[in-house]
């Protein structure tokens, strides 16, 4: 036994776990994909070097994509 669970399904739960883990980190790469469609890189010096542009920050752009995936 580990915990509560035998070894069997203690391996299958692990394994299980390992999957969801690829799954999340195919998600991560995807969702910062999109935000670089959405919000290219910027120039060197910060997100506002020139004190000019009046862009949004990655996590303004999270939220709103985020806040429109809900409508």
């Amino acid at each position: 036994m580990v915990g509560n669970v035998t070894w069997e399904r203690y391996g299958e739960l692990v394994a299980s776990g390992g999957g969801w883990v690829e799954t999340m980190r195919h998600c991560q790469f995807r969702l910062g994909d999109a935000a670089m469609e959405i919000e290219l890189m910027r120039r060197h010096g910060g997100a506002q070097p020139s004190g000019q542009d009046d862009l949004f920050s990655v996590t303004v752009c999270f939220r709103t994509s985020a806040w429109a995936s809900t409508l």
